[in-house]
């Protein structure tokens, strides 16, 4: 209990403070999703992909377009991180060590998904909000149940959970406000933010 407290309020103090004083106007095209080295062929040959490449070239772009981003191996961690965390939900008032263990291995695999995706250069869009959205919903499913487990520490548990959506949505907002819409919100550098730096890369 007291690491997740903890954890919680060092993101939170970190998203506070790194929070930019102005705002200005952002897209966010969650349809134009292309791994790494799409994006560098399409940056390379942008010329030629406005109608004047030639056959060869069209021939070699053709399996660059054809990834399926959902077969990625990140994002089939991601899956299973699902499926366990389900299960670990199913035996959580009926077996806490089994809940505990399959609880366990979906964190675990929290962190290698992010090293199959530096890896295999596979780091999607679609990747990095599918990783945010288990851990808010696994998280947030483990917070309700002790509050129903531990009524009078329901309240904490209620404060954390809010807190935890909270700062999540406000380091996203800041992300987007500074102009880093291409980029993955885990990418933040020391001059930003010391506190979020250490969050994001100490693992």
């Amino acid at each position: 209990m007291s690491a997740i407290i903890s954890q919680h309020f060092l993101f939170s103090a970190s998203v506070l403070s790194s929070i930019p004083t102005n705002t200005a106007t952002y897209t966010v095209v969650m349809n134009g999703v292309r791994t790494r080295k799409q994006a560098a062929f399409v940056q390379q040959d942008g010329a030629k992909l406005n109608g004047h490449a030639d056959p060869k070239d069209r021939q070699l772009q053709a399996p660059e377009q054809q990834e399926n981003i959902f077969l990625f191996y990140p994002n089939i961690i991601g899956y299973s991180r699902i499926v366990l965390a389900i299960a670990s939900l199913y035996y959580m008032p009926l077996h806490p060590r089994t809940c505990s263990l399959l609880y366990s291995i979906s964190c675990l695999l929290d962190a290698l998904d992010g090293v199959a995706a530096r890896h295999f250069r596979q780091s999607t869009r679609f990747g990095a909000v599918l990783d945010m959205v288990t851990d808010r919903c696994t998280t947030s499913c483990l917070l309700v149940f002790l509050s129903s487990a531990f009524p009078r520490w329901a309240l904490l548990f209620q404060g954390l959970i809010s807190l935890d959506f909270a700062s999540h949505y406000m380091h996203m907002y800041a992300t987007l406000a500074m102009g880093d819409s291409g980029q993955s919100h885990k990418k933040v550098e020391k001059g930003r933010s010391r506190l979020l730096h250490l969050y994001y890369n100490n693992k």
